[in-house]
């Protein structure tokens, strides 16, 4: 099977997708790129500067997600925050 993002082949085995964490996806992405020695999107090979395809876009969602997650285990939320905030009544705030 091939995947369009080739790190993910790297993900633990012994873990259901819905239990691997923000830390698992961070190692499994940063073992795949290190010998590639990637620098702001780009490494060399064989004298030739080539594209990282994806390196940028998983920084930039590691780094939005690094707030969401439990920040000792990276554990992803169990619920959908947009759906949370759907159904939690809106808060009233006594003025005066």
């Amino acid at each position: 099977m091939s995947y369009a993002q080739p790190w993910t082949e790297l993900l633990p085995t012994d873990k259901k997708s819905q239990d691997l964490t923000l830390y698992d996806y961070k190692a499994a992405f940063d073992a795949y790129w290190a010998p590639f020695d990637v620098d702001k999107g780009y490494y060399w090979q064989d004298g030739e500067k080539k594209k990282a395809g994806g390196w940028k876009q998983f920084l930039r969602w590691y780094h939005d997600m690094e707030s969401q997650v439990d920040p000792s285990t990276g554990a992803f939320p169990k619920e959908d925050v947009s759906i949370v905030w759907l159904f939690t009544p809106p808060i009233t705030i006594p003025i005066g």
